[in-house]
């Protein structure tokens, strides 16, 4: 059944009631919800809303349209939408900020209860709301083409903010807001599940390509400064390992300006093509990391194409940083700009046909929705980026896209992968937030992204030296830690630190985690006890294999002792360790098991259960 209503009034405001439904649905009231919209442009004239509500059992789905009905052109300002369910959300209910981006701490997953104050209140994906342990609410968006969403929640609704960006609509245009789902559920696992498939459905996204990567990468050692040889050098250290990588990744630095990416620093004979062709003469695919969304002041391209970027309110180009590198300043691309992005259309499509690149890494993409100035084009920021992502796209035709450093919704249907946790670094803090950002995007991987942990990371001041980009501090443990994680979650193992300088240990745990089979869907099952700070990561992750393992996963990340117990299981099983001789039993429906502090264990489920039995069943104790 569809709604459409229409309402003019002052201050446009309009209210779906759930008591105006029809009695058709008087079975799923429980799931009902309400929703009221206030639309402001800058000039503060009345625009018509119109409100079309799509209804099952399962959720409720609310696409919001406004249209210009006056005699001149109009400024959208603020789209402000609430959602009221049938029960107030009463304070004291403990939540989720679903995450939505890889590199701002405001964006990560934060777990907190309704009446306090959040930092991370313009989060633009989700929150889920724990009513009790068989009752769940999921208040989301599914789409994000022209405005970005600010998702939090008060006095017991959930307010849902869309900046209007001074989006322009003429007489009797039309422009869709957001859509806005709001879904119920005995299971959290379920509902994010079923907001992965209705993301999918929504945006017509084809499932993620069934690809695994295993190889080396730059950035992690040298940085921006890596040098052929250190490529060379290290593809044929991982190839001594006795390992077999499928991939080497060129990771940022290459060029001499950012922007300017037909050229490449000075100090790399024979250029970004001569590298791929020595890479593809070993059997890999090649990795090409660019700054997809940003340039420097003083590239060739700004200084001739200044009309390629965004500009501020004087006609000046809009500051947005300072380049590590080079010092200049940073500026942002005008994507609405035809040149603009025929340019990076032609940067990606050089790479792709030219040099025969097989995998982008474009990074810093966040930053293309930063510039809040003057466009070519009177867009929002979000239509502006999306200019650009459809030019990039086209432009490496069929290669593999990974985004890094993505606001999660905007790239959706644009590429493969994404970077789901901020960079990793060589020390233990950085693994401990890391697996904690990475895991609170679980539910993307092989719905709507393939996931990628970043890079496995192993080394410490000993086995560092003078070119080292990082200050590493990992011990064996820790890097162990690292190591299993990256093992149970995502498609990709890259390795990236300089190999000859590891220990045997070290290289041990690499060779390890290549062997180790790869797992398509990875459940952070203590969920709910979680979330509480930047580094407080799950200890049980439930993982299915593809080629049909089981693996349960426990992580100790505190320095103390611990027994944990799982508890849940139907049937007798046994378990292997993956990772050595250990086995284990459950005993009375049970598994105990006794970590040491900073120590985790990765264990081969046989049993008679599912994967889908357990992930219902397990709970874990400690």
């Amino acid at each position: 059944m569809k709604v459409k209503l229409i309402k003019k009034c002052a201050g446009l405001i309009l209210m779906i009631n759930y008591l105006v439904i029809s009695m058709a649905f008087s079975h799923v009231l429980a799931q009902n919800s309400s929703v009221k919209v206030d639309v402001k442009t800058i000039s503060n004239t009345n625009l018509n809303i119109t409100i079309d509500e799509k209804q099952n059992k399962s959720e409720q789905v609310y696409a919001i349209h406004v249209k210009n009905n006056t005699k001149s052109s109009q400024n959208l300002s603020k789209i402000n939408v609430t959602v009221t369910p049938k029960t107030l959300i009463p304070n004291g209910t403990t939540y989720v900020v679903g995450s939505d981006e890889m590199n701002r701490r405001e964006g990560y997953a934060i777990r907190t209860q309704t009446g306090q104050a959040i930092k991370n209140n313009d989060n633009n994906m989700y929150l889920i709301f724990k009513n009790s342990e068989t009752d769940y609410i999921l208040v989301g968006v599914l789409s994000w083409r022209t405005f970005l969403c600010q998702i939090y929640t008060e006095d017991g609704i959930v307010h849902i903010n869309g900046d209007g960006d001074g989006k322009q609509l003429k007489t009797e245009e039309e422009v869709d807001f957001e859509k806005v789902v709001y879904m119920r559920d005995a299971s959290w696992q379920n509902l994010l599940d079923r907001y992965a498939i209705l993301i999918a459905k929504e945006n017509n996204v084809a499932k993620p390509p069934k690809v695994n990567w295993t190889g080396w990468a730059t950035w992690d050692f040298y940085v921006q400064y890596f040098l052929p040889e250190d490529v060379t050098s290290n593809t044929n250290l991982i190839v001594d390992l006795g390992v077999k990588p499928n991939i080497i990744q060129i990771d940022g630095g290459w060029w001499k300006q950012r922007g300017d990416y037909f050229d490449v620093r000075d100090n790399i004979q024979g250029g970004i093509k001569t590298m791929v062709e020595k890479i593809h003469q070993r059997g890999y695919k090649a990795g090409l990391h660019f700054d997809g969304f940003r340039a420097s002041a003083g590239a060739i391209v700004v200084k001739e194409h200044p009309e390629y970027f965004v500009h501020n309110d004087k006609g000046q180009l809009l500051i947005i940083g300072k380049d590590p590198v080079t010092k200049d300043a940073l500026v942002s691309w005008d994507f609405s700009h035809p040149g603009a992005q025929k340019y990076i259309f032609e940067v990606m499509k050089n790479a792709r046909d030219n040099w025969k690149v097989d995998y982008f890494k474009i990074d810093f993409m966040r930053d293309g929705l930063l510039a809040r100035g003057k466009s070519y084009l009177p867009v929002t920021h979000v239509e502006r980026y999306r200019m650009g992502m459809d030019a990039i796209r086209k432009g490496m035709g069929d290669a593999y896209f990974l985004a890094c450093s993505p606001n999660f919704g905007v790239n959706i249907g644009f590429t493969e992968a994404t970077r789901t946790g901020p960079d990793i670094d060589p020390d233990y803090e950085a693994v401990k937030t890391r697996a904690q950002s990475n895991s609170a995007n679980y539910y993307f991987a092989q719905q709507i992204y393939n996931v990628d942990p970043d890079y496995l990371v192993l080394r410490n001041k000993s086995e560092s030296n003078d070119r080292d980009g990082k200050k590493p501090s990992l011990t064996v443990p820790q890097g162990q830690m690292w190591a299993n994680f990256v093992s149970i979650y995502g498609n990709a193992r890259l390795q990236s630190d300089e190999l000859s300088l590891l220990s045997s240990n070290k290289k041990e745990i690499i060779k390890n985690n290549f062997d180790l089979p790869f797992f398509e869907k990875t459940i952070p099952m203590d969920w709910w006890d979680h979330y509480k700070t930047n580094s407080d990561a799950p200890n049980f992750y439930l993982a299915r294999g593809e080629n049909g393992d089981i693996c349960l996963a426990l992580f100790n990340w505190g320095d103390t002792d611990t027994n944990f117990k799982i508890s849940g299981f139907k049937k007798a099983a046994s378990f292997k360790s993956y990772l050595g001789d250990t086995s284990f039993k459950t005993d009375g429906g049970n598994l105990s098991i006794k970590l040491k502090g900073v120590e985790s264990v990765l264990l081969k489920y046989e049993g008679k259960q599912t994967f889908d039995e357990l992930r219902k069943a397990l709970q874990l104790s400690k």
